[in-house]
């Protein structure tokens, strides 16, 4: 499949909640130009790609929250492209989220993302290849108190 839960068209306010989203050949969630959705309390583990992916298609994802998820093992074919959490959009918040072993990067905000805000998440890194654990290409983020072992 392409996604373990995609929602694809412009959505404001919502919840993605509870799910355990295991072993999948796409991207486990994927929220195309939602605003004011939490996605929150999911687990998700051994995925070929991205972990939660907040894709800004067209310039309208923003106001989402990303709490108290599990990742475990995101880009299982180790090709270093691949996330835990990919934010794009405006206003978005990662918070509290617990990633391990994710290829690229546990939280990766891309250069789409202004005034994020990275808060108290513990990274684990990739025993093979990786780029880092949180990296920011975005403008005027905020992320303090994170965890990186």
């Amino acid at each position: 499949t392409a996604a373990g839960i995609l929602v694809k068209t412009t959505t404001s306010i919502g919840v993605i909640s509870g799910n355990i989203i295991e072993q999948g050949a796409g991207t486990a969630i994927e929220l195309q130009d939602g605003a004011y959705v939490s996605i929150t309390g999911n687990t998700v583990r051994k995925w070929t790609k991205h972990g939660i992916y907040l894709n800004n298609v067209s310039a309208e994802s923003r106001d989402c929250s990303v709490t108290g998820n599990v990742i475990i093992g995101v880009d299982e074919a180790d090709t270093a492209t691949y996330s835990g959490i990919v934010v794009q959009g405006d206003r978005n918040a990662v918070i509290g989220n617990r990633l391990d072993d994710c290829d690229k990067y546990c939280i990766e905000i891309a250069a789409t993302a202004d005034r994020t805000l990275v808060l108290g998440n513990q990274c684990t890194q990739h025993v093979g290849t990786c780029e880092g654990y949180i990296v920011d290409g975005g403008t005027n983020t905020e992320s303090a108190h994170n965890i990186v072992t």
